[in-house]
């Protein structure tokens, strides 16, 4: 008996009342859907609905997120029909208690929905969060699993960008992981493997590339998958450098997995035109006309009419190569037939179309012609008119040429006097920056003396440090009261009393927030510690400094912090 008729058992039994323990059943059905067992799209999301019926009579926000995390990962290829249920976990995630596994799994979804859409920025953002997530986990197996299976993923937007060597460094980082993990996780082993391997065969590193491939090829085949991608891609790779031996061997080897396992099917039908086009590349063109003659033969019966269309433009191309021009005419019959009904529009109507559209180009260009000629005729009489009115323009320009010398040699005094003016406008900028680099000087001169009368206040006495200890030990917490804060400003303020009267002086009043962002600046702190400390972002952190010093000005807010 299936797994199929059992879940499908076990579903109506639920429904009929049998079973007492919905939890039980949820559960079950989880398992079941991440067995080894593949799963039609229809059964899958009918096994999703059930937990969320069932999840939904005993409350189980969980199962419910399961549920629709689970279908957002079904129409991974179409975001829209995806973005339906990752808004809805979305909302999950800001209402509820959700499992961090979960919210992985919601962010590693979020992530691939807006690569497909182009948005490879946030993209990555969703992937980091997810990260973030894992590595709040403590050290274990299940910490490095999780781990590796968002550098998958990552690996995977940086080979949508077609970044292929940071996409190889990031599988290699996590190849570890996987290797230690290959009874558990197989599966995901081979797969990094012919990842690799496919990665350095778009760097044109085929050695390294057949390395993975093979070492892919010995794990075998897992679940419903099989060894035939690995056989093309060593196939293609020994092609490409014209090892015809070593080609044939993978190409044939690639076929003998395809035949078994999906004998005459569309896979075969594929399988057999990939083939046909690594045998053209190698100049075996009857190799190649056999291989696609079956495709086209498989093709006919299941009316399979993009194989067809496909077979027959490749055996137009193998001909042409071949230089058969009287049978590739007959393929290329063959194949316009084939566009012409799957578009559902005919040849003979195309060509009276373009016929009509040629005559028309004629006429066009007939027109075209005599308004040329109408342009020149044109052109002419404003020729003969130039030369009438030449003289007179000749006599003018005379008139001007004195007019415009006067004009030059007033135009070059009142540029002396610009650039007179200009030099007295920066001898005036000098003055300016002497004088503020004097009020600087005093300024800093005054910190020095600041310094100096802080430094014997902390020399005559060893209370300040336990004070700052005390300051630290705040800080460390993981939440600051308020009173807590109003105690650190006390303390702070106690350290550093000149702090406060510079601020009086300099005629600035500063909130309780500003107070913060100074006591954190002058105690050293860094933006990712201080936005810890404060519980904001380290941008916001960025943007309250750049208010802090807009408000004090630059001198003081050096004195300040100094």
């Amino acid at each position: 008996m299936s797994k199929i008729f059992l879940i499908m058992i076990f579903i109506l039994a639920s429904l009929a009342g049998i079973s007492q323990n919905e939890q039980y059943k949820i559960d079950s059905i989880i398992n079941l859907l991440e067995s080894d067992h593949v799963f039609e799209m229809s059964e899958t999301e009918k096994l999703c609905k059930e937990i969320e019926s069932l999840s939904l009579k005993i409350d189980s926000k969980a199962g419910v997120f399961y549920s629709r995390m689970v279908r957002s990962h079904l129409f991974k290829n179409e975001p829209k029909k995806a973005e339906v249920f990752l808004n809805q976990m979305e909302a999950s995630i800001q209402k509820e208690v959700i499992p961090d596994t979960l919210k992985i799994s919601y962010y590693l979804a979020k992530g691939f929905n807006l690569g497909v859409k182009s948005k490879f920025l946030l993209e990555l953002s969703a992937y980091l969060k997810a990260d973030s997530i894992v590595q709040t986990f403590k050290k274990s197996a299940k910490k490095n699993t999780l781990d590796a299976n968002v550098k998958m993923y990552i690996m995977g937007y940086y080979t949508g960008l077609k970044k292929y060597d940071r996409a190889i460094e990031v599988g290699k980082s996590i190849l570890p992981t996987y290797e230690d993990n290959r009874q558990s996780g197989e599966g995901m082993y081979k797969v990094l493997l012919l990842n690799l391997g496919i990665l350095y065969s778009r760097e044109n590193k085929l050695d390294s590339s057949r390395y993975y491939i093979q070492k892919a090829i010995k794990i075998g085949s897992f679940s419903n998958s099989d060894v035939s991608v690995e056989y093309f891609m060593l196939a293609r790779g020994f092609a490409s450098e014209s090892k015809l031996d070593s080609a044939k061997l993978y190409i044939n080897k690639y076929l003998s997995v395809c035949d078994e396992k999906f004998p005459e099917s569309v896979n075969a039908i594929f399988a057999y035109i990939s083939a046909g086009g690594l045998y053209s590349r190698l100049g075996e063109y009857d190799s190649t006309e056999v291989l696609l003659q079956q495709a086209i033969a498989w093709s006919k019966p299941i009316q399979y009419k993009k194989g067809l269309l496909k077979g027959y433009k490749s055996l137009l191309i193998n001909e042409l190569n071949k230089n058969g021009d009287t049978i590739a005419l007959e393929y290329l019959t063959e194949y316009i037939n084939i566009k012409d009904s799957i578009y559902n529009r005919s040849t003979k109507e195309l060509e009276e179309e373009f016929q009509v559209k040629y005559e028309l180009a004629k006429e066009k260009e007939k027109i075209k012609d005599l308004e040329v000629n109408k342009e020149k005729q044109r052109m002419y009489t404003w020729l003969l008119l130039a030369v009438l009115f030449g003289g007179v323009f000749l006599f003018l320009y005379l008139i001007n040429s004195y007019k415009n010398k006067k004009r030059l040699l007033e135009n070059k005094v009142l540029q002396e006097k610009l650039v007179s003016l200009e030099i007295e406008q920066e001898l005036s900028k000098k003055k300016k920056e002497l004088t503020k680099n004097q009020e600087y000087l005093r300024i800093s001169n005054k910190k020095i003396q600041g310094l100096e009368e802080e430094l014997s206040s902390k020399n005559e006495t060893e209370n300040h440090k336990n004070l700052l200890s005390s300051i630290f030990t705040i800080f460390d917490q993981s939440y600051i009261s308020d009173k807590e804060w109003m105690d650190i400003i006390k303390i702070f303020n106690s350290i550093y009393p000149k702090i406060d009267k510079d601020i009086n002086e300099a005629g600035v009043k500063l909130s309780q927030n500003e107070t913060k962002i100074l006591m954190l600046l002058k105690l050293g702190y860094s933006n990712n510690s201080m936005s810890e400390i404060l519980n904001i972002s380290v941008e916001g952190v960025k943007k309250a400094k750049q208010r802090f010093k807009k408000k004090t000005g630059e001198d003081v807010y050096n004195l300040l912090i100094c």
